[in-house]
């Protein structure tokens, strides 16, 4: 498990900025994921994005509309418009899920350099 930490800490030291990504419809299991690593990236002084269209937060299931309007948090959202002002050396982070088709906007697996976080990748 160390090794696992130090590897994520020599990442996140090599980029300027995240956005971290997880599934279509996202569930609470993807945006706590997602939320952790936020935390995580934030206390490097790093950028941190969501990519999460909160102008469509009525359009997910409660439990998630919930979860986004009872945080104290501030958390930035990009969406397929605004991800395109992100400077410096950003990285995708995908979490919740392993496969292109299922991701709220694939199309950005072509514009960074990626890693995957996800429980359900059984090798």
């Amino acid at each position: 498990m160390e090794s696992l930490f130090m590897k994520l800490d020599s990442i996140i030291k090599e980029y300027d900025s995240f956005i971290i990504i997880g599934h279509k419809d996202p569930d609470l299991d993807s945006l706590g994921s997602s939320l952790g690593l936020c935390e995580i990236i934030e206390s490097f002084d790093k950028k941190a994005y969501l990519f999460l269209d909160d102008k469509h937060l009525e359009e997910y299931n409660s439990n998630i509309n919930q979860a986004v309007r009872k945080m104290e948090k501030t958390i930035i959202c990009v969406d397929e418009r605004s991800y395109k002002k992100i400077e410096g050396k950003t990285l995708l982070i995908i979490t919740d899920v392993h496969t292109q088709d299922r991701l709220e906007y694939p199309k950005l697996i072509d514009k960074f350099d990626v890693i995957i976080l996800d429980h359900h990748i059984k090798n």
